[in-house]
């Protein structure tokens, strides 16, 4: 586009000036368009858009530092006579923005394609939760967050027993319920992961061991709720939630899970449908129910 729009500036004259001035606007509004189009429709952006990206910013800004100076700039640039060094600078320019804008179509499907891939194998296929690749891959990433957390452990209570009395279309419907339930109740921002049959993960933002006994309490409340929709009056369905709370990066993430699935086996032991939670992995377990 750039090497057509240099014909326009084989007038002579003031309609010269304005031609190559209009050409000059065009390319940088040719590159911000673009540029603009490409943030529009990538929200998370693969090794290929980013070199794009970067290309296009300063093709853009640099076209658009040409413009005030067109008057007084050699052709391609601008309106003056042409030099050597003019010619060779915008030849050089137009094949790099040429070979990165096609190298960067070339690349940028394949990508995709391969971060698409990523994905789904990261991904519960029934719930769209995370799986436990992709918990594994979480933690290797927040290892060292310093930032307090609580993670908590649910459990389906008697989910075969579910399965056995209407049918396994409907445990699916239950199994993603709970992913339905927390997403609408964890504290953002939140993780959440299915790695098991009916069992999941929940990983969010430690403030008190009160408001993680509530948002524990209001997960497994509306879970039987929705649920019930699903089974009938005549079965009940209730999930069990054990938690530790890491409240520094010295806790290893294997403890907080361990202390986290004691105190699930806990919940279940003690009559199932409730949740308890130890305070700090390096305390006693504390128990707190329903």
């Amino acid at each position: 586009m750039s090497l057509s729009l240099s014909a326009l500036a084989g007038i002579i004259g003031s309609v010269h000036i304005l031609s190559s001035f209009c050409r000059a606007l065009v390319i940088t509004g040719f590159n911000a368009c673009a540029l603009y189009e490409l943030q529009k429709k990538t929200t998370e952006k693969t090794h290929a858009e980013n070199i794009l990206w970067n290309l296009l910013i300063v093709y853009t800004v640099l076209n658009a530092l040409i413009v005030p100076f067109v008057p007084w700039l050699p052709a391609p640039f601008g309106a003056k006579g042409t030099t050597i060094w003019s010619v060779t600078a915008y030849n050089f320019m137009t094949i790099i923005e040429v070979t990165v804008v096609a190298l960067a179509l070339i690349a940028i499907p394949r990508e995709r394609l391969a971060a698409l891939h990523h994905k789904l194998t990261l991904q519960d296929p029934l719930t769209g939760a995370g799986n436990r690749r992709a918990l594994k891959e979480w933690v290797t990433i927040n290892y060292i967050n310093k930032k307090p957390i609580v993670l908590l452990v649910l459990d389906i209570d008697h989910f075969k027993s579910i399965n056995d009395a209407c049918g396994h279309a409907t445990g699916d419907k239950v199994i993603i319920a709970v992913k339905s339930v927390c997403e609408q109740i964890l504290p953002k921002p939140s993780s959440f992961f299915r790695i098991g049959g009916e069992e999941f993960i929940a990983v969010f933002p430690y403030t008190t061991v009160h408001d993680a006994l509530t948002t524990g309490h209001k997960i497994r409340q509306e879970f039987t709720k929705r649920s019930t929709n699903f089974v009938g009056q005549n079965i009940e369905v209730t999930l069990s939630i054990g938690g530790a709370i890491r409240l520094s990066s010295g806790t290893p993430w294997l403890t907080l899970l361990d202390s986290a699935d004691a105190a699930l086996y806990t919940a279940k032991r003690e009559g199932r449908n409730r949740i308890i939670i130890a305070p700090d992995s390096e305390a006693p377990l504390t128990a707190e129910a329903c």
